[in-house]
């Protein structure tokens, strides 16, 4: 089932569309960019990059940003700047239709999906942070993955020291000042240790607790943390962490959580308000969808990833590439040519997947040769908190100051642009001599459930638009239309108080088949359509309501869409 690029006048493809903002995405659209001005004018095309943010995060910072050694901003790149000429879409993907040739986008303030044909795509979505089947995890731990989980982790905790700080019982106060992390990967070390140091310098700043009434604990479900890394550096580094007073909990996982309890799979129960979770990771679900497409021409595996072939081209497609974290890029052995092992997902892969990826894609326009992906790795770093690392670089092994300095040196090196580089070298400096702020920054998010007001005359949604929220009428009248082919329109019902509309379009997920117009003034209560499919799925009357009140206004050409 491989699908064939778009034709046009010139015969040759006239738009590429990247999927991600990340490393892999990126890197694949300056390169494109970069050998796009080589081409001759006819064999130009568009470069289209699509990303939830409109900057890329340098994630190796994260845990720096938690601890305040840098700035909040400081770590991101907007991506005009790193690849100016590309065309940006910031928005949600809703599905990519590999038949068609299209990616469904979500809207934004206009209210219309945006669908982006293309000529070659480029999945480098990454993984998602995905809680299911762990039960009370999703609801009750924190993940560690992007900018806004730095930002709200260092939020929640500023608040618990401050709620420390007043709370008269000192068994409840301990539980508020025990800290979680669950998993012992690089993500989750650096988590627990750059919390720590936020903590231990923060704590001087506070009368009725110390450093000694604080707990941090890291639960690993393997022997010794740090797998990826050497056996001895990874020991090195579960000493000092220990010497530092984070405990250790190791050979067993966490299993389940409560707003006061991380549970164990030993059956051990940990008190505590701030739980960590930095596994496990899955595809991205845009991509997970992609299963019925791409199994049965062998272009993914069990576990929803991507199989490509060593020029990151998506097994049994033409047209479609894949690298990053959501894919599984075979490193070929030299000596014989075939593939043994899969690039790891870490930032250094991802750039040279990128400038593979974009060389291939020239390559299948032009005709030229193409090339394999072939990185063995330069090495890992990690920083353990207390001005202490751990590294391998090219089978030297270093650890202690050193290490941690050579983390420092090497991802402020491979940092985009010199404006990020120039503030996070002062944001250092600066750590070196002060203190940090405790400053909570209260971040205002969408309420899944809001209150909306219309005047009389307003469009509440027009036909065509994404289904993206139900309306339930508080006060006030509106009417329901369909616009026909010829220009006309027909009215077709009333909505008042206690009434409901829009619910066709959600539960189909489809665009909206009517208008509807307010009559009068109204005051309306909006639900998300994520909120809303969980209302239906949990309660059995709702759920019977509404598929009759879907059967009832389907026939009618559906007029409540």
């Amino acid at each position: 089932m491989a699908h064939t690029p778009q034709s046009n006048t010139t015969q040759l493809p006239r738009r590429i569309v990247i999927l991600g903002g990340g490393f892999a995405g990126v890197y694949t659209a300056k390169h494109l960019l970069k050998r796009c001005r080589r081409l001759p004018a006819e064999q130009q095309y568009e470069v289209h990059l699509v990303s939830r943010e409109n900057y890329m995060v340098f994630q190796p910072m994260l845990a720096e940003v938690l601890s305040g050694s840098v700035g909040i901003a400081d770590t991101v790149s907007p991506l005009r700047r790193l690849a100016p000429g590309a065309i940006l879409h910031v928005c949600d993907i809703e599905r990519i239709d590999l038949a068609g040739n299209k990616v469904v986008c979500l809207p934004g303030v206009r209210g219309r999906a945006l669908e982006l044909e293309f000529d070659h795509l480029v999945i480098a979505l990454g993984n998602v942070t995905d809680f299911r089947g762990m039960t009370g995890i999703a609801e009750h731990a924190m993940s560690f993955k992007t900018l806004g989980d730095a930002i709200t982790l260092r939020n929640h905790v500023l608040r618990l020291l401050e709620e420390a700080e007043a709370e008269p019982d000192a068994q409840f106060r301990r539980q508020m000042l025990t800290f979680v992390a669950a998993g012992g990967g690089f993500s989750g070390v650096e988590a627990i240790a750059e919390l720590q140091d936020f903590v231990r310098r923060a704590v001087r700043q506070f009368r009725r607790f110390t450093l000694r009434d604080c707990r941090f604990i890291l639960v690993h479900s393997h022997g010794r943390i740090l797998p990826e890394m050497n056996e001895s550096l990874a020991t090195y580094a579960q000493k000092v962490l220990e010497k530092r007073g984070i405990e250790m909990v190791l050979n067993t996982r966490l299993v389940s959580a409560t707003a006061s309890e991380a549970v164990l799979k030993d059956g051990q129960r940990i008190a505590n308000r701030t739980l960590i979770c930095t596994v496990p990771s899955h595809p991205n679900p845009v991509v997970a969808a992609l299963d019925t497409s791409l199994k049965p021409v062998g272009g993914m595996d069990d576990r929803g990833k991507l199989l490509v072939d060593s020029t990151c081209l998506v097994n049994g497609m033409r047209n479609v590439w894949a690298l990053g974290d959501c894919a599984m890029v075979p490193l070929l052995d030299r000596a014989s040519d075939s593939a043994v092992r899969y690039a790891p997902p870490t930032a250094q892969h991802a750039i040279r997947e990128a400038d593979v990826c974009a060389h291939n894609i020239v390559a299948s326009i032009t005709g030229g040769a193409s090339r394999h992906f072939n990185f063995p790795g330069l090495g890992s770093l990690a920083a353990i908190g207390g001005r202490r690392g751990v590294a391998q670089m090219m089978g030297v092994r270093v650890s202690g100051f050193l290490a941690w300095v050579l983390w420092r040196a090497v991802y402020w090196i491979k940092m985009p642009g010199f404006s990020t580089k120039l503030r996070v070298a002062f944001s250092w400096f600066l750590d070196l001599f002060m203190a940090p702020a405790l400053v909570q920054l209260r971040l205002i998010s969408r309420a899944g459930i809001r209150n909306e007001h219309f005047e009389a005359g307003q469009i509440i949604f027009e036909q065509g638009d994404f289904g993206d929220c139900v309306y339930v009428v508080v006060s006030g009248q509106a009417q329901v239309e369909r616009q026909e082919p010829d220009g006309t329109t027909t009215p077709l019902a009333v909505r008042g108080p206690g009434e409901y509309f829009g619910e066709v379009a959600v539960v189909h997920k489809s665009p909206r088949t009517a208008t509807v117009r307010c009559l009068t003034p109204m005051d309306l209560l909006a639900i998300d359509r994520r909120d809303f499919g969980k209302l239906i799925a949990y309660l059995s009357e709702l759920r019977q309501s509404v598929e009759r009140s879907v059967k009832e206004r389907e026939p009618a050409a559906k007029p409540e869409s």
